[in-house]
């Protein structure tokens, strides 16, 4: 279990195992949910809107806080591993082992593209 805190809440996700299972109790002192996620690489809040964006292996997912409701995703030709906003939150920029992305967070659309060479 990690714990991530950003714009006044606290974030509380699970690998591999079922909020549920573990019982509203357990989660710790101001958490406001918490999430399933099998496979989790990094959290950034959103400076522009307070959404969450995560980093996963299935792209990049947006959700609400504190609802914890998945809204839009941004597409990757490969597992996201890395995850940030732009300082305004006009920008998200996402990484795959070899490509990074850059999408105009309010439209979707990419705005810039880098694709990695193969190491020799």
């Amino acid at each position: 279990m990690r714990t991530w805190m950003g714009t006044g809440a606290v974030l509380i996700a699970m690998l591999a195992l079922p909020v549920a299972a573990l019982g509203a109790q357990e989660l710790p002192p101001g958490a406001v949910g918490g999430l399933e996620l099998r496979t989790l690489y990094e959290l950034a809040f959103s400076p522009a809107d307070g959404m969450l964006g995560v980093a996963t292996h299935y792209g990049v997912f947006i959700y609400t806080v504190p609802e914890l409701e998945q809204t839009r995703s941004f597409p990757l030709s490969g597992v996201a591993y890395s995850l940030a906003f732009s300082p305004d939150g006009a920008y998200l920029a996402a990484g795959t082992f070899s490509q990074v992305v850059v999408w105009d967070y309010e439209t979707g659309e990419p705005v810039a593209s880098h694709q990695g060479g193969s190491a020799s």
